[in-house]
């Protein structure tokens, strides 16, 4: 089954095609855009724990995919940091590859899927 919105996805014959975003972490923070689907991630190489952070979204079930795509340093960490999440403040990744799924519902960022990460 097909949706439009509110995860934003459209079908083409065999395709599935959403909206993406390329980030670059930073240590000061930076911000992933809700109302986009995907987002994959860069560290910068500054040896730290980058952050990326992501507001609440305008749509009950909206879905939002995390992919830490490239590890700019070995030492490099990101974290992802909703608004409001349950279980927990943020979802730290450490290597390249890993990522998760959140679904956001009734004004909180829910992890449905985690691939290497570390909730606290």
């Amino acid at each position: 089954m097909f949706h439009h919105s509110p995860i934003k996805l459209e079908s083409s014959g065999d395709n599935i095609w959403y909206d993406q975003e390329d980030l670059t972490a930073t240590s000061e923070g930076v911000a992933a855009d809700p109302d986009i689907t995907f987002c994959a991630i860069t560290s910068n190489g500054d040896e730290d724990e980058d952050s990326i952070t992501l507001a609440n979204a305008n749509t009950d079930n909206s879905l939002k995919v995390f992919l830490f795509k490239s590890r700019a340093h070995a030492n490099d960490t990101v974290n992802v940091t909703p608004a409001n999440l349950i279980g927990g403040t943020k979802i730290v990744f450490n290597a390249a590859g890993q990522g998760c799924i959140m679904a956001y519902h009734s004004g909180y960022w829910v992890i449905v899927a985690n691939n290497g990460g570390t909730v606290s």
